[in-house]
């Protein structure tokens, strides 16, 4: 259910579903990671 909708927003923001996925997710990651190392 998550990844159908992890899908259906990168099919909504690019037109190559897989790299943009791949694009968001590591985006996302880094975010993450950038994000808890500032609180901690």
């Amino acid at each position: 259910m998550l990844i159908c909708n992890f899908i259906y927003t990168c099919l909504k923001v690019c037109v190559c579903v897989f790299c943009c996925c791949i694009d968001n997710l590591l985006e996302r990651h880094y975010r993450h990671r950038i994000t808890t190392s500032s609180s901690q």
